[in-house]
């Protein structure tokens, strides 16, 4: 019900611009779990979510906020044609760097 009453840019727009560390992380882990849902959502309503996750990886240091950020990405690049929307926010450095 939340991505079909558009609750999901919100959210976004929340975590977006907000410092509070306890707002990104809860909000990091419901963008998640609305990316991967069941049944799994329409990408379409949720791949405005990718910019939002890629950002949230490359400059948060707690580690549960980029796990939550980087399962939405995977969720979110299930579909071959999506997997271009995550390189092209250049969040793959970032990724290799956390993964060491």
């Amino acid at each position: 019900m939340i991505l079909q009453w558009g609750g999901l840019q919100p959210l976004l727009d929340i975590v977006n611009n907000t410092e509070n560390k306890a707002i990104i992380k809860h909000g990091t882990w419901a963008i998640s779990n609305l990316c991967r849902g069941k049944p799994l959502p329409d990408l379409e309503k949720v791949e405005i979510a990718t910019p939002t996750m890629a950002a949230v990886i490359k400059r948060e240091s707690d580690m549960d906020v980029i796990t939550d950020a980087a399962w939405a990405l995977s969720y979110l690049s299930r579909v071959e044609s999506k997997l271009d929307a995550v390189v092209e926010s250049k969040v793959v450095p970032a990724l290799v760097h956390h993964l060491e």
